[in-house]
């Protein structure tokens, strides 16, 4: 009556009214009907007894054997699913359990039906929390709720898992001298035998001190209960911590009944450990990637800002020369020298990097760009290590669409340090090509050449990489690393050779569209 009430279109609750109905009144009865009819009589122990199945026969066409396969299977699946909760069922397979009419022990399943539900809560509630102090707290409230234990403290291995740490879950629990602190040893401590056995210890059943150390009588008294409860937490096979709570002798003697819910309980909070871990080393691994870019991206601008700065100081050296004598000026170029340390300082103290923007580039002529950075170039370097230049220029080069600083930067990079390389009288080639092919893709080529004495073949293998310069400590050593991921950028490449006359020699290959 109460279904018929819910306004179900459908015929259930007739099925329910109907389903301890003799077989014969209901010939002409719906399925579901039928059905539930039959489910209720493979239930019943008494129909089970008498082997008077009669609906079977008359709607279904199933035969003694097959019901009998049926209800043996049923009820060892039955059976098996009580075990699995905690309770012994000492029944006949051949009997179902429908009708048990033991109450104790439907009072237990009952009861161990609950806690795995709460257990469940436990779980999803555990995996919604992210810091280990709202862990903790969460899980004082669950050792309150479903065993009674109301005080606790923690203790978290350290790093190499050579001491246990106490913290505690209440302020009232932590001693005055500070946390405990307990090597992670065989007999040292009940705390640190329960870790290193992956057993559930008390101090009122099963300890095994004669007389307890000192730590776990500290311990007792700032938890202040008669005795203590070890848990320890495994995740996997791994030690996270240990899990002591404060406890009386009934209580003890209970949580040994309860030993199977404790140690699933025990799971549950090893495995998040074991998780906000992992999330915290991701967390921390992140952090170290991110600062070893930005650090990297830092040197990187300042190696790059400090180019015309470079040449900057090297005008100033030699207008210093021309205008030696007049004491006035000299004062004036010794000022501007210091304003451009002083940027170079403040470079030193970057903190951020501002990200790239992407914009469309137009065509730009590459023959005119390199003869403007050589006239930059010779009355600095050259002009002060008497250096020479050849060119040997494409006429033909088209104009193509490209970043102009960045390849600016990429030759001066290549200049200045063919230019730092060669001794006096050097001589630094610059050639470009209007067409190269390499595998059917178009490209134009540039190359920087000298006859300085090559690169060493130790550092020949990390090239492009950043590396310990060999320059000096007013060097990065980041100069062809920059130069690689400029190209890069550029869709282009870079090579490296042995140039003609025994010097370096960079190729650099941009698309020719």
């Amino acid at each position: 009556d109460i279904i018929a009430t819910w306004g179900i279109d459908s015929f259930l609750h007739d099925a329910v009214r109907y389903q301890y109905q003799p077989a014969e009144l209901l010939l002409d009865a719906p399925a579901l009907v039928k059905l539930t009819n039959l489910a209720s009589q493979l239930c019943n122990r008494l129909n089970h007894s008498n082997q008077t199945f009669l609906v079977e026969d008359h709607f279904f066409g199933l035969n003694q054997s097959v019901i009998e396969n049926l209800v043996s299977e049923a009820t060892e699946a039955a059976v098996k699913d009580a075990r699995s909760f905690g309770v012994e069922i000492d029944e006949d397979h051949t009997i179902p359990l429908a009708n048990i009419d033991d109450e104790a022990v439907r009072i237990e399943l009952a009861r161990r039906v609950r806690e795995i539900a709460l257990l469940d809560g436990v779980q999803q509630r555990i995996n919604e929390v992210d810091e280990i102090s709202d862990m903790m707290h969460l899980v004082t409230e669950n050792l309150q709720l479903l065993f009674g234990l109301h005080t606790t403290l923690f203790f978290f291995p350290d790093h190499d898992q050579s001491k246990l740490t106490g913290i505690p879950s209440h302020s009232k629990n932590l001693p005055e001298q500070g946390a405990f602190s307990i090597v992670l040893q065989p007999e040292r401590s009940l705390i640190t035998q329960a870790a290193l056995q992956n057993k559930v210890l008390d101090s009122h059943r099963n300890n095994p001190f004669e007389i307890l150390p000192v730590i776990d009588r500290q311990v007792k008294d700032a938890l202040m209960l008669p005795h203590f409860l070890c848990i320890p937490l495994y995740s996997h096979g791994q030690l996270m911590g240990v899990i002591v709570a404060g406890c009386d002798a009934a209580q003890a003697d209970k949580l040994e009944f309860d030993g199977d819910l404790l140690t699933h309980f025990a799971t549950i909070i090893a495995d998040s450990l074991a998780h906000q871990k992992k999330l915290q080393q991701q967390f921390r691994q992140q952090q170290e990637i991110q600062q070893q870019e930005t650090s990297l991206q830092l040197r990187k601008i300042i190696h790059e800002v400090n180019n015309p700065l470079t040449i900057i100081n090297n005008y100033l050296e030699i207008l210093s020369m021309d205008l030696q004598a007049e004491s006035n000026n000299q004062q004036h170029i010794e000022t501007i020298k210091s304003e451009v340390d002083r940027v170079a300082d403040i470079l030193l103290q970057l903190k951020d990097q501002q990200p790239e923007e992407v914009i469309e580039q137009p065509e730009i002529d590459i023959n005119q760009l390199i003869q403007n950075l050589l006239e930059i170039f010779k009355p600095t370097f050259y002009k002060l290590n008497q250096l020479q230049s050849r060119l040997e220029l494409d006429p033909k080069l088209p104009a193509i669409a490209c970043d102009a600083g960045k390849l600016k930067q990429i030759l001066t990079n290549l200049l200045k340090n063919a230019a730092e390389a060669l001794p006096e009288r050097g001589i630094i080639t610059i050639k470009s090509k209007s067409l190269v092919i390499v595998n059917r893709k178009k490209f134009i080529e540039i190359s920087v050449s000298d006859n300085g004495p090559g690169i060493a073949d130790e550092i020949l293998e990390n090239l492009f990489s950043p590396v310990t310069t060999t320059k000096g400590q007013n060097h990065s050593g980041l100069g062809l690393t920059i130069v690689n991921k400029l190209v890069s950028e550029l869709k282009g490449s870079i090579s490296y050779s042995t140039a003609d006359e025994g010097g370096a020699r960079f190729i650099l290959l941009l698309p020719r569209h």
